[in-house]
This record gives C-alpha cells, structure tokens and sequence, in this order.
C-alpha cells in the first residue's frame, strides 16, 4: 500500500486524553464537521498522535463527519507508526476484516502483534484477534509475518 501525506482537511485538532463524544448539539454536515472534529484535525496537524487516532475514530464511524473508511485506515496507519498502540490494534483489525483497505491476514498478523507488544487498553484483545489471524495462516504465512513484525518494530523503532 502507498502512503501519501494527508491533505490539510484530514488533519484534526483537541483531544487531550479524554474520551471522543459528540454531544447531540454537535451535529454536522458532510461538508463541515462538527466542532470537536475540527479540534482533533487541529491537534493533529500540530503532531497529536491520541487526535489523529481519535480523528480516525471518528471518520470510522461517522461521528461529526462524513464516514470514510479509507481515511480512518490512512489515519490510523499514522498514528500507529507513531507507536500508538490502540492504533496499532485497529490498524490489524481493519486488515483483518479489510475496512477501508484489502483484507491482508499476514498485515494483520503483524500489526496485532504491534499492538499486544506492551502494557495498552487494547492489549488482550489484540492477543484474542491475533489468535483467530493465525488460524486463518499456513505455516508458512506465520513465519514470514513473525519475520514482517520483527523487522517492521525494528524500523518503527528508528
């Protein structure tokens, strides 16, 4: 897959920690999101890994903006090369049921593992959707997304 830069309008704002809720009052329309989702495109153009996943978040389920599969699956690549780790989990669950991208079980594979490396809110249940990936692997298709995982945590780490 080909990583571009995302254009200003994917870019969010405020999210300091605190759980992503629109209020009722907050709606929007597809061409103007709502004001928290302005926040987090704000927070994240200025380098706010948590807002570009709550960003992400939102464009995932269509809360505050227009759905859109695809950017929530480009933001979340994003922030999970940054190292966050709920990030990394949705990353390897939208490989696993191919939202917003093809469904890839080795790319999968690798990023739940990412995800389950250390202590996070998602880490049992990255372990859980790690175990019904390797289910779905050959042999063959295990050693080679143990050998991805290695070398991708190696560049991350750079």
């Amino acid at each position: 897959m080909k990583y571009t830069t995302r254009s200003a309008l994917s870019y969010a704002v405020l999210a300091l920690g605190i759980g992503f809720v629109i209020p009722t009052q907050a709606v929007s329309t597809p061409n103007q999101p709502s004001a928290e989702v302005s926040a987090l495109k704000a927070a994240s153009n200025k380098g706010d890994i948590t807002s570009t996943r709550k960003l992400a978040d939102a464009y995932r389920t269509g809360q505050g903006i227009e759905k859109n599969p695809e950017t929530a699956f480009s933001l979340y690549v994003e922030a999970a090369r940054a190292g966050d780790a709920e990030a990394r989990y949705r990353v390897g669950s939208a490989y696993h049921r191919g939202e917003g991208t093809d469904s890839n079980q080795i790319s999968a594979w690798v990023w739940l593992t990412l995800a389950s490396r250390d202590e996070s809110p998602v880490k049992d249940e990255a372990l859980t959707l790690r175990k019904t990936v390797t289910k779905s692997l050959t042999e063959a298709q295990q050693s080679r997304a143990k050998i991805l995982s290695e070398n991708l945590e190696q560049m991350l780490m750079q």
